[in-house]
């Protein structure tokens, strides 16, 4: 997911490192298995998601691989209210 203009004051200078470094060691969405391959072949990509909704807090626990959809999903789930930040892993 792209981080937001106003957001990106959050993020370190790191960031974008970090989550490419992540990305291509991990190579798979870490909710739905979808590999770095499959989303390439349908046009997509991987991301990495804070789970706790600090950008702040790279902290490894803190980090997980995702397709956008998924992204999307944990996302929406905890802006609902529907999701705990600590319950992301087995959600789905």
């Amino acid at each position: 997911m792209a981080i937001k203009e106003q957001n990106k004051k959050y993020y370190g200078k790191e960031w974008k490192e970090l989550s490419k470094k992540l990305i291509e060691e991990v190579r798979k969405c870490e909710v739905c298995g979808k590999t770095l391959e499959e989303l390439r072949d349908e046009g997509k990509w991987l991301t990495v998601h804070h789970k706790n909704r600090k950008p702040w807090d790279n902290r490894r626990e803190n980090l997980l691989v995702c397709c956008p959809r998924c992204h999307f999903r944990q996302e929406f789930l905890i802006n609902k209210g529907e999701l705990n930040p600590n319950q992301l892993s087995l959600a789905f």
